[in-house]
């Protein structure tokens, strides 16, 4: 059992419904964020930000520009609870290092501010 099992199993032992909820919700978004980023490709390659999108400027502006539109479409707590999820999934699903994750978050902040 990985430590996200772990960790998910503790609260819905303790929480029970509440965590299914939120863990529904959670991964609603999840889904949801990764639609805004393609969407916001579409947009990069326009403006010629042809990087290769991993820690570069296309990557920054995937995140402010997905970011800005789950603000728009959720609101500000939605879209700063609902990127804080897609970023942790990417840490404990792909393992991408704390670093990059850090850097997201930046940039899902700046998106937040300007949605």
């Amino acid at each position: 059992m990985g430590l996200w099992d772990s960790v998910t199993g503790f609260f819905k032992e303790t929480y029970g419904k509440m965590v299914d909820d939120a863990a529904y919700v959670a991964g609603r978004y999840d889904r949801k964020f990764r639609e805004y980023e393609a969407e916001a490709e579409k947009y990069q390659n326009w403006l010629g930000l042809r990087d290769n999108g991993l820690n570069d400027k296309a990557d920054a502006f995937r995140h402010v520009f997905a970011s800005a539109q789950a603000v728009r479409d959720y609101g500000e707590t939605a879209a700063k609870a609902g990127g804080a999820f897609h970023e942790l999934a990417n840490k404990f699903r792909d393992g991408q290092p704390w670093g990059e994750i850090a850097m997201d978050n930046h940039n899902n902040q700046i998106g937040r501010e300007l949605g």
